[in-house]
């Protein structure tokens, strides 16, 4: 290798495969192996190497034109990946963003406690627990020593709710000295007037069981209690009947994970 790298620096107009040569003529000692032979002999291999010589030649042109193009697919390969990884982080940047706007990050103990004592089972609360740790994982530059903070097992165990919830307490005594994101449910019952315009999809169950998925805006507010027209996705009609729901009621539709309010308005009451 040390021979061919100093011939390419020497020769720098010659072929790979001329210098290839070279090196395994001079390193065989071919010269001599073949003055060696007979007259006869050396005519036949002389003859032989240059009827092989266009073959020889073919193959090494097809051996370049293969390595190329595995390298460019190579190449595309990488690019690809590439692409489909920056679309994964977005995306979940995007839903970790959409979690903190609606659920806030938890920045303290007592509010840890008091959100997971909201959820009945040992699965959502360590489900929940996960999806806290995640956001610093998506929403934070955490350092590689703090990186095993964001892991949910060790050695094939899964962490109690306990560890995690240490993890998390780490991450937020490091890296959350921000004020922590209100969320929705804080908002609505501090500042209802700031949902006014605000649109969101209700599920509501139906007579034969099966959910439906509407569409809402808050028209307006008095004293906790809105008033909101509802429209079906398919249908895009607006009702001009307007609802009453209370504060209390659109709370609890938003912790049973049956509203979610969006970043839309509706055309024809976009100069409301």
């Amino acid at each position: 290798m040390g021979k061919l790298d100093r011939k390419l620096n020497s020769s720098a107009t010659w072929s790979t495969n001329s210098i290839e040569s070279v090196i395994l003529f001079k390193s065989n000692d071919t010269s001599k192996w073949l003055n060696d032979k007979s007259e006869t002999e050396q005519e036949e291999i002389i003859k032989d190497a240059r009827s092989n010589t266009k073959p020889f030649l073919k193959n090494i042109n097809q051996r370049k034109k293969t390595l190329l193009q595995k390298c460019i697919g190579n190449i595309r390969e990488k690019q690809k990946a590439l692409k489909e990884k920056k679309a994964k982080q977005k995306m979940q940047s995007e839903k970790a963003e959409e979690h903190v706007k609606n659920k806030g990050f938890w920045s303290n103990e007592e509010e840890i406690e008091r959100n997971i004592t909201l959820l009945k089972t040992k699965k959502e609360k360590i489900s929940v627990m996960k999806h806290q740790i995640s956001l610093y994982k998506t929403l934070h530059s955490v350092q590689s020593e703090d990186k095993k903070y964001l892991n949910f097992s060790h050695k094939g165990k899964q962490f109690d709710i306990a560890k995690l919830k240490e993890n998390l307490l780490i991450l937020i005594k490091k890296y959350n000295n921000e004020p922590s994101t209100p969320s929705v449910t804080t908002r609505l019952q501090q500042n209802p007037e700031i949902f006014i315009n605000k649109c969101f999809n209700h599920v509501w169950t139906i007579e034969n069981g099966q959910d439906e998925t509407w569409k809402g805006r808050i028209m307006s507010q008095n004293s906790g209690t809105f008033n909101v027209k509802y429209w079906l996705e398919e249908e895009n009609n607006i009702d001009d009947e307007e609802f009453e729901l209370t504060v209390e009621e659109l709370i609890t539709d938003i912790d049973e994970g049956n509203l979610t309010f969006c970043e839309y308005f509706i055309k024809e009451y976009r100069e409301i």
